[in-house]
Parts: C-alpha cells; structure tokens; sequence
C-alpha cells in the first residue's frame, strides 16, 4: 500500500533565511509562509489563517533565495516532523513552487 503525504498551499513569503549549503554541497533554504483563506468546515464557513515553516533544497532553494517578501507563491511538497524531538512540529519541504505574482 502506497501512504501519501502531498501537501498544495497557497501563501505569501513573510520569513526568507539565508541561502546555507550543507557539507555535502546541497542547498537549504528555510522560509515562512502565511497563508490566509476560508474554508467550508460541515458547511459552515471558517477563516484559516497559519504561519507554514517551509524547507527547498538544491536547484527550488536556489531559486527560491532570490525571491523577495511579500511574494505570493503556490507551492507542493511534502510535511516531515522537525525531528525526534518536535514530532507534532511540521516543515513543508518544497519539491515545486509557482509564482503568482
């Protein structure tokens, strides 16, 4: 059986780090993304308004770097726990980004 953990989100880049690379030679940024919306929950609209910490690595840290705040982007990824011990504390890792605006 296949599990899958795909994640699409909406938001606007509110936290931008530094470009790092690891020993390996691999490229990490890690950024903030705000995301605003309504949502039905049983039928009853609800505003949803979260803060997602946000992972790219390699050619997507890259390019994300040059990005500015308040940048509007529409990325995909997966959610992986910040380690052994924040396990109920979630990173969307970004495998694909568009830019809306």
């Amino acid at each position: 059986m296949t599990k899958s953990n795909r994640v699409l989100l909406y938001g606007t880049l509110i936290e931008l780090q530094a470009l790092r690379v690891t020993p390996a030679g691999i490229p990490v940024l890690e950024f903030v993304l705000l995301h605003e919306s309504e949502q039905l929950e049983n039928e009853v609209p609800r505003r949803v308004t979260l803060e997602a910490p946000a992972r790219a690595t390699g050619p997507v840290a890259q390019a994300l770097s040059k990005l500015q705040i308040g940048q509007e982007l529409k990325v995909a990824g997966f959610l992986v726990s910040m380690g052994q011990k924040f396990r109920r504390r979630l990173v969307l890792h970004i495998e694909q980004y568009e830019l809306l605006n």
